[in-house]
């Protein structure tokens, strides 16, 4: 009897060291961390998108916060995350499928619902919100010929999540900004901006701009600026009107206004387009004649964030299909510190 009973006193402790090792296993709950969320686009190939939360006070990062808080990770390639309130959308293309939006929790990050469909949502890009309402610019499928002909904007409920309608809108939407009643698309395929009304749903209006304009934002003074690689424009809110164009030293993918100064990431390749040189600029957009200065350079950056509080620069670097590094940098580029990161950092946005 004694035996027997030793025996069912091993076979307990072997299901319980078992379980135990189960439990290291899964992802530890994200720490409660405020601040900023750090985007890592991840490689097509592999769809491994990520999402981690930094806090630049302390300096503390949480990587995998996403995957932490869900079980499972977003199963794509991050095209950009777009947060309001509460609220997060989260595009996600995939190496064979149509893609999808993540529809979460902008304080905790739990998933509360995905879309797909290859008919409405193939490959998503960026996203803007109206108090009840969530703009989604999307490409749709390439032709033979690598043509865009089924581009649109999906609109979807916020409360509910459900997909509204789809306007069709020229190839290659980008940049989507609400502006009052009006929703300013970049239609980067073509040389055009579309304007939605955000009540109604119809196209209220198309004009000319520079051809290949993909991003658009508004200035603290209440201009919008577009970005078209190495040109930015500034265009009246109320009249559409171009106001003004700037030449920059080069093709600008990243960009962000600390009250009047725009700063910009410009980049561009090596011959075998292993590495990119990047170079971080500054522009006073209250001096009409006012020129860019150079701040700083960094190979292989992919997305820059300027601490408005502190001027501190924050930089995320690639490394290939491996993960990459943010650094921390003083006003003037001296590194402060530097965190691991996911794979292509490139998108750091205030939660």
């Amino acid at each position: 009897m004694n035996k027997l009973n030793n025996l069912w006193l091993i076979c307990f402790s072997c299901l319980a060291f078992v379980f135990a090792a189960c439990d290291d296993d899964a992802p530890e709950a994200p720490a409660q961390i405020d601040g900023m969320i750090l985007v890592n686009q991840g490689n097509l190939s592999q769809g491994n998108g990520t999402i981690d939360l930094y806090d630049p006070e302390t300096s503390v990062m949480q990587q995998g916060a996403y995957r932490a808080v869900n079980g499972v990770g977003v199963e794509g390639i991050i095209e950009s995350v777009t947060t309001e309130g509460e609220d997060m959308l989260i595009m996600v293309n995939q190496f064979s499928g149509p893609g999808k939006v993540i529809f979460a929790d902008a304080a905790s990050l739990e998933n509360e619902h995905e879309y797909s469909s290859a008919a409405n949502l193939y490959s998503p890009r960026y996203a803007a919100y109206t108090n009840d309402r969530a703009f989604v610019s999307v490409w749709g499928p390439y032709e033979p010929d690598y043509s865009l002909l089924n581009s649109s904007v999906a609109v979807f409920n916020r409360s509910s999540h459900e997909l509204e309608k789809n306007i069709p809108v020229p190839s290659g939407p980008e940049g989507v900004l609400v502006d009052g009643t009006n929703l300013w698309v970049a239609n980067s395929f073509t040389d055009s901006i579309t304007i939605i009304n955000t009540g109604t749903l119809a196209v209220a209006r198309k004009f000319k701009a520079v051809s290949g304009t993909s991003k658009i934002m508004e200035a603290p003074n209440g201009r919008i600026w577009t970005l078209a690689g190495d040109t930015i424009s500034r265009y009246n809110p109320s009249t559409f009107a171009l106001e003004s164009k700037v030449k920059l030293p080069g093709s600008a993918t990243k960009w962000q206004f600390v009250g009047n100064t725009l700063y910009f990431l410009t980049q561009s390749y090596s011959p075998d387009y292993s590495t990119t040189y990047n170079k971080l600029y500054k522009l006073d957009i209250s001096q009409e004649a006012g020129q860019p200065q150079q701040v700083l350079e960094m190979d292989d950056a992919r997305l820059f964030w300027v601490n408005p509080i502190t001027s501190e620069i924050y930089l995320g670097v690639a490394a290939g299909a491996d993960p990459g590094t943010l650094l921390r940098l003083s006003a003037d580029g001296t590194e402060l510190d530097r965190e691991p990161a996911g794979v292509f950092p490139h998108q750091f946005l205030a939660r």
